[in-house]
Parts: structure tokens; sequence; C-alpha cells
């Protein structure tokens, strides 16, 4: 039984394995069914990275007002 300090790795790790048995079951399966896994669709990563670089780039103008509404409220403070 793994420590308090190992907790965490311990889960990762056994979430690796499951999944890794996972991805290697459907491999076989798709396999045993002769799908050609090279002919797969393509890998959905692309597109997740594009979604990810769309939000970073809107996520500074929110910034932006939030850092606006923050000091507008730090100078009510001061005033008041």
């Amino acid at each position: 039984m793994p420590g308090n300090d190992d907790a965490a790795r311990a889960i990762q790790t056994y979430c690796d394995l499951i999944a890794d048995a996972v991805l290697d079951g459907l491999a076989a399966g798709a396999a045993a069914q002769g799908i050609d896994l090279g002919a797969s669709e393509a890998p959905v990563e692309p597109a997740l990275r594009e979604a990810v670089v769309v939000e970073a780039e809107a996520a500074p103008a929110g910034a932006e007002g939030a850092a606006e509404e923050l000091v507008a409220a730090e100078a009510e403070k001061v005033e008041g």
C-alpha cells in the first residue's frame, strides 16, 4: 500500500496502466476485424491544439477587462 506522499503518483500509475490496457484491447480488436490502423482517421490532437491557441488568444482580452475592473474597485476604496 503506498504512503500518503506516493498516493497521487500511484493513482496516476494505475490510471496509465488501465488506459494502456484499454487502448491495447481496442487495437487488438480492430486488428482482429481486419481494420487497417494506419488508415484510421486523422488524429484529433491538432484540432485540440488549435482550440487551445484560440482560447489563449481570447483570454488576454477578458483578463484586461477584469484587470480594469480591479483597478477601478481599488480606486474607489482609496477615494472612499
